[in-house]
C-alpha cells in the first residue's frame, strides 16, 4: 500500500504501509495518509493560484500580461494581488475595448 500521491517518492509512507498490522503503528499510517492528502490539496491550491493569477492578468494586462504571470508565479512569494500589481509594473496596461467604461468618446 502506498498513501503517497502519484509521482511523489514516499519511502516513509511505503514502510508505513507495509506494517499498516501493527496496531502500534495505525495512528502513524493514519497521519501518513492525512499527509498525503494534504499534499495533493497544496498541489490543487497551487494550480488554482497559477490559473488565476493567469487570468487575472490577462483580464488586465492582455496575453503579455498571461505570459508573464505564468513565468512569475511558480517563484512568487506574494499574494495574487501582489502578482497582479508586478506584471502591472512590468507590461502596459491594455487601451479599453469600445464598449468599456473609459474608452475614449468618438
Amino acid at each position: 500500500m502506498d498513501s503517497a500521491p502519484a509521482g511523489v517518492d514516499d519511502p516513509a509512507g511505503r514502510w508505513l504501509g507495509a506494517h499498516v498490522a501493527d496496531p502500534d503503528l495505525e495512528h502513524l499510517v493514519r497521519w501518513s495518509r492525512e499527509a498525503a492528502s494534504m499534499h495533493v490539496r497544496r498541489a490543487s491550491l497551487a494550480a488554482l493560484r497559477r490559473i488565476t493569477a493567469v487570468f487575472e492578468a490577462h483580464a488586465a494586462y492582455g496575453s503579455d500580461g498571461a505570459r508573464l504571470a505564468a513565468e512569475l508565479e511558480p517563484a512568487f512569494d506574494g499574494s495574487l494581488a501582489d502578482l497582479v500589481a508586478t506584471v502591472g509594473r512590468l507590461v502596459p496596461p491594455r487601451p479599453p475595448a469600445d464598449d468599456e467604461p473609459g474608452a475614449p468618446a468618438d
